[in-house]
């Protein structure tokens, strides 16, 4: 039922229906949470929250890869008007969350500069694997943005924004390329944006890459230290 003109939903309401509109993220949420209470509780907590966060992200990329694999025209634009709303805020929560791993990798090597042998390996690896998932979570997560931003309603009309050359229907895999070249490159490649609205989205993923990929380099020098 649409909310009377004028009309807004407490805070909380809103943000149940964002997650809603959002299954994927949703269950692997409650599953990542709920892996992090029944890791022992000896355990260091940043070891327990990487855990948690990896199997979560790693479930979250197989759930949308086997989307994107099965999704055409008609399917990417149903699923963008469905999320339509509140996008923005997900998009900047879940950066922000892929962002904070950092923190918690930083102090899962700094753990691992006290120990020696096997353990100190396991700590460092652990941190590792929650680079390239973080990583390549932020990736997606901005390739799934774009896709919802081309193929949300505008005046009936698909609202485009981006210019993919010889390429008529793009699919969630042209976006998927858009975005991970950004994230490697802080480029756009051979595609070119037309709408004033994605040249900010873009203008934050440039950022948000590269301070994700120097304090990577950062802490790789630190580990070599």
């Amino acid at each position: 039922m649409n909310n009377p003109p004028g009309h807004r939903l407490p805070f909380c309401h809103r943000f149940r229906r964002h997650l809603l509109a959002r299954p994927r993220l949703l269950i692997v949420t409650a599953l990542g949470c709920l892996l992090f209470f029944l890791l022992p509780p000896h355990w260091h907590r940043a070891a327990r929250g990487l855990i948690a966060w990896d199997s979560g992200v790693a479930l979250y990329l197989v759930l949308v890869i086997s989307m994107m694999a099965r999704s055409g025209m008609e399917q990417m634009q149903r699923r963008a008007e469905l999320q339509d709303e509140g996008q923005n805020v997900m998009l900047a929560l879940t950066v922000i969350a892929a962002l904070a791993s950092l923190a918690a990798i930083a102090a899962e090597l700094v753990t691992a500069k006290g120990l020696t042998g096997h353990m100190e390996w396991q700590h460092i690896s652990l941190a590792a694997i929650t680079v390239l998932l973080s990583w390549t979570f932020m990736q997606t997560i901005f390739a799934l943005h774009y896709a919802h931003e081309y193929y949300g309603d505008e005046g009936g009309a698909p609202a485009r924004g981006l210019d993919f050359p010889g390429t008529a229907i793009p699919l969630y895999w042209d976006f998927i390329y858009f975005s991970f070249v950004i994230g490697t490159a802080s480029q756009t490649a051979d595609v070119n944006i037309t709408a004033p609205g994605l040249r900010k989205i873009v203008t934050l993923h440039c950022v948000a890459a590269f301070f994700f990929n120097t304090t990577i380099l950062a802490l790789t020098v630190n580990i070599g230290a």
